[in-house]
């Protein structure tokens, strides 16, 4: 059953709330409602970030459900194009900003430019806005993104954070200390770290 969505929210980390789809057997929020499939790919999205996706789309559309189905990394691209050409696709999917252009440049996605500020706006990291847009048009928000690599300036950063919140405490602490001085640099890997989600177009 493939459906066309009308717009999408991304609320935190993973967290997506649709407006509304249109087509198969229903609509979401409407009599008949509607279940929504979104693949998710991998493990990064923690299991309470995926309760709340479902939680909030089923309490703003009564009747309706929203389904999670974790794909893996390998074998997505071709897998996804395969069911974009039969009638079991997704409605909402995440891959790789890398992966972006070979679903934006074909129409395969939904235009949510007019979404844009909903969506995060000025906020978005541009990078991967750009990698989610195709001819002027923006298809596929970040999802998340995150640091590979982390390199720190021996002579001020002697041990290496063991939580994120040290680190930040640290950063923090030597920024303070410090104005005007870069004492660490982040890395992000493109293959793997800036995610879109992207509404499949049916």
């Amino acid at each position: 059953m493939k459906k066309t969505l009308v717009s999408a929210a991304l609320l935190g980390v993973g967290a997506v709330v649709l407006a509304g789809c249109a087509g198969g057997t229903g609509s979401a929020g409407s009599d008949e409602g509607a279940e929504i499939r979104v693949w998710l790919v991998g493990a990064d999205t923690p299991q309470e970030a995926r309760d709340y996706l479902v939680e909030t789309f089923e309490a703003d559309n009564p009747g309706s459900t929203l389904v999670i189905e974790e794909q893996s990394w390998e074998g997505l691209v071709d897998k996804l194009t395969t069911s974009l050409s039969s009638s079991d696709s997704p409605d909402i999917v995440e891959f790789g900003n890398t992966q972006a252009p070979a679903f934006t440049s074909v129409g395969a996605l939904l235009d949510l430019s007019d979404e844009f500020e909903a969506l995060g706006g000025d906020d978005l990291l541009p990078g991967f806005v750009e990698a989610g847009s195709y001819d002027g048009a923006f298809y596929a928000p970040p999802l998340y993104s995150g640091a590979r690599v982390v390199f720190a300036d021996p002579a001020l950063v002697t041990e290496a954070p063991a939580t994120l919140d040290d680190y930040i405490a640290s950063a923090t602490a030597l920024a303070e200390a410090n104005p005007g001085m870069v004492f660490f640099l982040i890395v992000q890997s493109r293959m793997t770290s800036g995610l879109v989600s992207g509404a499949v177009k049916g």
